[in-house]
């Protein structure tokens, strides 16, 4: 739902977040859960980004997820393996407010949101190297039921069409050994018949499955978390340029769909999240 019918020409917030992918989207969620008054703009008529055409992993080490399933991990190999992938000093700092407070993240989000992540039986590092692990960090979101989003389900960016099958149905890693052999065990075939029966049933009603897996289930986990958090979304809408004053930046010019420009402040700041399928 385009929401820029309700906007006045001038706005004013605390958190003003650009972009709607997964950063942008926990940007704006953790503003609004700390109390502030947030607002997101995605340029693109959906919300989601690059995130909803992935596989929704999050490569965070260090989790309470990793604790409670005693893998033997720690933020030290975590950043011999980092500092391995970069072969740089750049960006050092950037990597040590990760590894700080990625783990606080994922817990503030599971307390705070419909957001949860769950670790796979195996998930290794993408490159075997010095510090890499084989599992306690990727971690997958859950499942997720679509239709708990009523109309906002038609903002959710649909999946690659190599994420799908039988006209729409998602299919995640937990969901392949099942399809592949399903008649190798009574488990197998029940799963089977459960997804295909909920693919069938959703296209009575839906333009497409509404078992959300990967990377459109973390976009629909954190798209209904703002919806409960009350954070406006105002789509199709393009920042004309940043505004500033005394040396900092202070909100911005937005053109809506209809094309009136909109001026926002923002007192507490202005996070960009931009880059993705909207970046050019």
């Amino acid at each position: 739902m385009n929401e820029s019918h309700k906007r006045s020409a001038d706005t004013e917030v605390d958190l003003l977040v650009i972009g709607s992918g997964c950063a942008g989207m926990t940007a704006a969620l953790v503003g609004a859960a700390e109390g502030l008054k947030v607002l997101l703009v995605e340029k693109e008529s959906v919300v989601g980004g690059t995130t909803a055409y992935s596989a929704g992993t999050a490569w965070i080490p260090g989790t309470h997820l990793a604790a409670e399933q005693h893998c033997s991990d720690t933020l030290d190999d975590a950043r011999e393996y980092l500092d391995w992938m970069c072969d740089t000093p750049e960006g050092e700092r950037q990597r040590e407010a990760f590894l700080a407070s990625g783990a606080d993240t994922v817990r503030f989000l599971h307390a705070h949101s419909e957001v949860e992540f769950f670790l796979p039986p195996h998930g290794p590092d993408y490159r075997e190297g010095p510090g890499s692990a084989v599992a306690g960090r990727a971690l997958v979101a859950r499942e997720f039921d679509g239709r708990l989003l009523g109309n906002d389900m038609a903002l959710v960016r649909a999946p690659r069409d190599g994420f799908t099958v039988l006209g729409g149905m998602m299919v995640g890693r937990v969901d392949i050994d099942a399809l592949l052999a399903p008649f190798s065990s009574m488990k197998a075939l029940r799963h089977v018949i459960s997804i295909v029966w909920r693919q069938l049933t959703d296209r009575l009603r839906h333009p497409r499955g509404t078992r959300l897996v990967m990377g459109n289930a973390l976009v629909g986990r954190l798209l209904l978390s703002l919806r409960r958090q009350g954070v406006p979304i105002w789509t199709s809408a393009t920042v004309e340029r940043l505004e500033t004053a005394d040396c900092r930046v202070t909100g911005a010019v937005v053109r809506d769909s209809a094309g009136a420009s909109r001026r926002v402040r923002a007192r507490r700041g202005v996070v960009l999240a931009t880059g993705g399928f909207g970046g050019g």
